[in-house]
């Protein structure tokens, strides 16, 4: 139920960001832009350090709202939410009942 409903909004997002309205994507990345080298600052990071970064987080960014970007950022949830499906199992096992003669 999970991996279809990570499907649907996966198509959602990607009719989102290229047919509805596709200049979203150039509005999201320009805003993170505006705020990242912020955060850098604040968490101590060296100026020289600052633009490759953000050079990196830019190409990756510009990915994210392709459809392969979009179809391995689901199967990574798919991936992700499997694992802690598995987490979960260990602690809610139950026993089978045992048979009172």
């Amino acid at each position: 139920m999970l991996a279809l409903s990570g499907l649907v909004a996966t198509i959602f997002a990607f009719v989102l960001y290229n047919f509805i309205d596709s200049g979203i994507a150039t509005e999201v990345n320009r805003c993170f832009y505006r705020k990242h080298p912020r955060y850098d600052g604040k968490f101590g990071a060296p100026e020289e350090s600052i633009e490759p970064a953000l050079e990196k987080a830019k190409e990756q960014s510009e990915k994210q709202f392709t459809v392969g970007g979009q179809a391995l950022g689901y199967v990574y949830m798919v991936v992700f939410s499997a694992i802690m499906a598995l987490i979960s199992a260990i602690f809610v096992k139950k026993n089978e009942p045992e048979e009172v003669l």
